[in-house]
């Protein structure tokens, strides 16, 4: 079984594939971000990926969407390319980066019997977590990060036609624990 290895920033990440898979659902299961607006269907273009080793010669959607310089550079749609033999690709960086953390208040720390509460608003876009007093509402601490569920399309409707396809999978979501700290 092939290897495919993700670069992304400063964060690699390796898994397990078979043969044959598409990469963007084999970038899907290491983690980290890619944005397929059209949730992988072939039609916008947008999930170019540049490929150092491992995947198979482009096919038709790729060269209608990729120029003949594009794919010299080997820059590839990771919905279309197809994992061949171990694998690496590298990620370009997302164009919204909602990785955001913020400290707004110390309050809890000179209250030790304060109660805390965390609100967390899990929106299509952004997953977000805040920390806050209940007792005044001061919101202590929050952090946000892009929902991982956009490599399923960058809509709602294109997330829900992917979930019913999925069975008993689940799509990855940036757990709230890793908005706060």
């Amino acid at each position: 079984m092939p290897t495919l290895t993700v670069i992304s920033g400063n964060t690699t990440r390796t898994v397990s594939v078979a043969a044959g898979a598409l990469l963007g659902g084999a970038i899907a299961q290491s983690g980290l971000p890619l944005e397929q607006p059209c949730a992988g269907r072939g039609t916008c273009g947008k999930c170019r990926v540049l490929v150092e080793a491992g995947i198979a010669a482009p096919g038709e959607v790729e060269r209608q969407h990729l120029t003949p310089e594009e794919l010299a550079l080997n820059n590839r749609l990771a919905c279309c390319a197809r994992v061949a033999t171990d694998a690496v690709v590298v990620l370009a960086p997302l164009a919204v980066n909602s990785a955001k953390a913020f400290h707004a208040s110390d309050a809890y720390k000179t209250q030790p019997n304060a109660p805390l509460g965390m609100a967390i608003d899990l929106g299509s876009t952004t997953v977000a977590a805040f920390l806050t007093l209940l007792d005044t509402g001061e919101v202590c601490a929050g952090a946000a990060s892009l929902n991982q569920q956009g490599v399923y399309g960058a809509d709602v409707i294109s997330r829900l036609a992917a979930a019913q396809g999925m069975r008993a999978r689940s799509a990855p979501v940036a757990p709230p624990g890793r908005c706060v700290d």
